[in-house]
């Protein structure tokens, strides 16, 4: 517990520092996504993000693991160039160096845990993937009550969820001066749906274009 209190101190003070995104800066703006479970689907939101992006004619890049670079070039029959992949618009890469190179960088952060959530919240948009399940929402509610101070801070998005559970949790989470969001099945990350597009294009609506 102790642990917990000194992390969610750290957290704060980081978001204390967070400066202002200057317009037209050189630095680009970052996007984190994380989920809340194991294998909860951070990589998949994060290219429907970064593809969104894409189609908005940003220049964007997400930031993966390795292993997600070698298996996007052997689904897609690709080879990475200069340790980057470009697919639909949407150019991933490993090297946190490169993340200048871009106008916006999708952090795919996986599971949420441990060092992570000073990352996660040190980012200006924060996407949180949550599991819906019976077993996993007292997890969401936790998360929320023990990170009460920056919990407003994240956007969640309840996947997947049947519309009744969804709008259930969309109206708790509400109380607690969080935003929630369903999320429809995309079997494709990188193919537009149209529910989540719109969904995304609320979510991040005071991007700035460099």
């Amino acid at each position: 517990k102790e642990e917990e209190l000194l992390l969610n101190e750290k957290m704060q003070r980081l978001l204390d520092r967070q400066p202002p995104l200057p317009a037209g800066g050189a630095e680009p703006q970052r996007i984190a996504v994380a989920a809340l479970q194991k294998r909860g689907g951070a990589t998949h939101l994060a290219l429907e993000v970064a593809s969104e992006l894409a189609r908005q004619h940003r220049k964007v890049g997400v930031q993966v693991e390795h292993r997600i670079l070698d298996a996007m070039c052997w689904e897609y029959k690709l080879q990475a160039l200069s340790g980057t992949v470009t697919v639909s618009g949407v150019t991933l890469f490993c090297d946190q160096g490169m993340q200048s190179r871009f106008d916006v960088v999708v952090l795919d952060m996986g599971q949420l845990a441990g060092r992570g959530y000073i990352e996660f919240f040190r980012a200006p948009y924060r996407l949180l993937c949550c599991g819906t399940a019976p077993w996993e929402t007292p997890e969401l509610l936790e998360f929320i009550q023990d990170n009460s101070d920056v919990a407003g801070t994240v956007e969640y998005i309840l996947y997947p969820a049947a519309l009744r559970k969804a709008q259930e949790l969309t109206v708790e989470l509400r109380r607690s001066g969080c935003r929630a969001y369903p999320w429809s099945y995309n079997p494709d990350p990188l193919a537009k749906n149209r529910e989540n597009a719109k969904a995304l294009r609320r979510m991040l609506q005071s991007l700035r274009r460099r």
